[in-house]
C-alpha cells in the first residue's frame, strides 16, 4: 500500500479562496463598458439589491497543483470596496471622543473632523447627532468605502 503525500495542496474552480487569487473590481471610465470582466460602475450600497455585481479573473496561486486551467472566471463578486473601517470601532469613537471630531477624522471626513474639534462637537449638539446618524446608518466611510466585514 502506497501512501502519497503530495507536497503541495491540489486544488480546481471550486476550491476555497485561499488558492487562488482575483483581480479587483474596478471603476468604470466615462467610455468604458460596464459588461466587461471586473469593472464596477458603482461601488456599495445600502440594500444587498443594490450592490452591483461584476466577473472577475481568477488565477490559482503558484505552488498549488490544479485539476483544470490555472486560469478561470468568478462569476457574481460584488462591487464593494473596503479600507479598515470597523462599524464598532468608529462607534466607540464616535461616542467616547466624538466631541473632538476623532470619528469624522476616522471616516476620512477632514474638513468635518477640523470643524467638530475647534467647536467641540457644536458644544455637544453635533456629536449626539453624528452617533445617532452613526446607529441609522446615515453615516459611512468617505471615498465609496464600505464597512469592513467581520469574519
Amino acid at each position: 500500500m502506497m501512501t502519497l503525500i503530495p507536497a503541495a495542496p491540489w486544488s480546481s474552480a471550486a476550491s476555497p479562496e485561499q488558492f487562488y487569487q482575483c483581480e479587483e473590481p474596478r471603476a468604470a471610465n466615462s467610455s468604458e463598458d460596464t459588461s466587461e470582466p471586473g469593472v464596477c460602475s458603482q461601488f456599495g450600497g445600502v440594500l444587498f439589491e443594490e450592490v452591483e455585481v461584476t466577473s472577475v479573473n481568477c488565477s490559482v496561486l503558484e505552488g498549488v497543483r490544479c485539476y483544470g486551467d490555472r486560469s478561470f472566471t468568478k462569476d457574481r463578486v460584488p462591487c464593494v470596496r473596503y479600507n479598515g473601517h470597523y462599524f464598532p470601532s468608529i462607534l466607540l469613537y464616535s461616542v467616547f471622543l466624538g466631541i473632538l471630531g476623532v470619528d469624522r477624522f476616522c471616516l476620512g471626513y477632514t474638513c468635518l473632523g477640523v470643524a467638530k474639534l475647534l467647536t467641540l462637537g457644536a458644544v455637544g449638539v453635533w456629536w449626539v447627532v453624528d452617533v445617532i446618524l452613526l446607529l441609522t446608518g446615515a453615516t459611512v466611510p468617505n471615498g465609496g468605502f464600505s464597512w469592513e466585514q467581520f469574519y
